[in-house]
């Protein structure tokens, strides 16, 4: 194997009738130009690149995040100006997403809420595939290439755990990191499946109801790795097998849209890909025929004008729609992102942000924060906490959300009465009757909603009881019950239609 521009030598060896492979057994002594790469072993990231961690709403809301790495030790900054280094402070662009300092100024793999899957370290430029797809709540998904999980694991936040997401990885092992992976983020939706995607026979019927591919397969890794691949005939069968899949996916009768990305910067892997794709099915009928369209508008950093695309306004095209992230300059890995709509299907909702926070100024400003997601119709409304914490409007919707919106509205740790200790309550106050015993079943509420409440209580009576003896715990039962009455007017305040969409005002 090739390390660092080195040849190494491996043996085999009869051992019980078996042949086994291994590295050989060499000192560093002996082979002075192996130094490097036996001292330092597999790490060959890019040096000096901030840390990113994705709060996984699934499992853990922004506030309670927030107060989970204050007991870590670690203090949120207004911007990535502040010197500390245990301080952290929110992405720009990305929703949910904190900066940490690079490597050696930080450890935030250590952190307990990586442990528990309510946090995901996770790379800026490697959230930009699911946020470009952004497929609604109850959509069915296909990760084509999906281990180890951090983009699936996305894509079932971003649709709230509600639909399918079929994910595909060749390799037994990384399947099955996949799911223990996604059970700890608590991604239910999520199925993973031992297999090529390119196995996957886009006529069989369990398929029909898919609407949405994310494609992100092996490549050169030269955005983000010291020791890329750069064999001209590696790349050319990476490329090959990057075509393969985007026109397999294009044959899947019920797919609406694709997103493509990479950790490339090659444009063979990039801009030359996505046009041999939309030269190969130019000829389809238009039921069949898909079109490139810009992948997160409000992202500066656009595609290459690749002068091997035939066609200026083909090249145009293909660089005014595609994404490209550059290291060090954007803060983050080399990454690149395309993507594909059908051009038979119905438009989707318009949206300027495309996934990411919009930006009111000229390219290449920091860009502003605004919706965190894209609306999945007038009947669902999602909505994403933002970390600044503002202040936030409330708007109704046509229809009653769906049963598991009520908590996760609220992120599972703000009040649901009062929408959080930044905000005040959208009518009356916080109050209500003082008995010290109720019964939420006969109230028509989700169960999760009744246990919520029923914690929430305890912990009041607990906490009471600890700090002020008997007095002080019926006292704390009359808050309790104040409480709960609160979460059940709220919730059926919700169920009258009141969804939660954050603006800032």
């Amino acid at each position: 194997w090739r390390r660092g521009g080195v040849t190494v030598l491996t043996f085999t060896q009869q051992r019980h009738g078996q042949t086994s492979r291994r590295p050989p057994a060499l000192r560093c002594e002996e082979a002075p130009t192996l130094r490097p790469c036996l001292m330092q072993g597999e790490d060959t990231r890019l040096p000096g690149l901030p840390r990113y961690v994705r709060i996984n709403t699934l499992k853990l809301g922004a506030k309670a995040a927030d107060r989970a790495l204050l007991e870590s030790g670690y203090r949120r900054a207004a911007d990535a100006a502040d010197a500390g280094k245990r301080s952290y402070h929110c992405d720009e662009d990305v929703p949910d997403l904190l900066v940490f300092k690079p490597k050696g100024k930080s450890d935030i793999s250590r952190l307990p809420l990586v442990a528990t899957g309510e946090v995901v370290v996770q790379q800026k430029a490697s959230c930009f595939p699911a946020l470009a797809l952004a497929p609604p709540p109850g959509a069915v998904v296909i990760d084509g290439c999906a281990a180890p999980g951090n983009k699936t694991s996305h894509l079932a936040m971003l649709m709230e755990n509600r639909g399918r997401v079929l994910a595909f990885d060749m390799n037994e092992r990384r399947c099955a990191l996949l799911r223990e992976r996604m059970a700890l983020k608590g991604a239910s939706i999520v199925s993973a499946r031992h297999a090529s995607f390119l196995s996957a026979a886009p006529a069989d019927p369990e398929y029909a109801g898919v609407t949405h591919v994310l494609l992100d397969p092996s490549c050169s890794s030269s955005g983000m790795s010291l020791d890329p691949i750069t064999e001209p005939a590696a790349l050319a069968e990476l490329a090959s097998n990057q075509r393969a899949l985007l026109l397999h996916a294009m044959a899947f009768p019920g797919v609406t849209a694709i997103v493509y990305s990479t950790c490339s910067v090659n444009e063979a892997e990039n801009e030359m890909v996505v046009a041999a794709v939309l030269q190969a099915q130019a000829d389809a009928p238009p039921e069949r025929r898909f079109r490139l369209v810009p992948a997160l508008p409000a992202w500066h950093r656009r595609g290459h004008r690749c002068a091997a695309i035939s066609g200026a306004a083909r090249r145009e095209e293909v660089a005014a729609c595609c994404v490209r992230t550059l290291y060090p300059d954007d803060g983050t890995i080399g990454f690149f992102v395309a993507r594909f709509e059908r051009e038979a299907a119905a438009p989707p909702p318009p949206s300027t942000s495309g996934g990411l926070r919009s930006s009111s100024s000229s390219a290449g400003a920091p860009i502003r924060a605004e919706m965190a997601a894209k609306l999945s119709g007038s009947e669902r409304t999602f909505a994403t906490h933002a970390c600044s914490g503002r202040r936030k409007r409330r708007q109704r919707a046509t229809a009653p959300p769906r049963t598991n919106k009520y908590l996760a509205m609220t992120k599972l740790d703000e009040p649901v009465g009062c929408g959080g200790s930044d905000r005040e309550p959208e009518s009356g106050s916080c109050s209500a009757g003082t008995g010290s015993e109720w019964d939420l079943s006969e109230w028509d509420l989700p169960e999760g909603l009744i246990s919520w409440a029923s914690r929430s209580a305890r912990r009041q009576i607990s906490s009471e009881a600890r700090h002020g003896g008997g007095g002080a715990a019926a006292a704390g039962t009359a808050a309790a019950a104040a409480a709960a009455a609160v979460v059940v007017a709220a919730a059926a305040g919700v169920a009258a239609a009141v969804a939660e969409v954050e603006e800032e005002v």
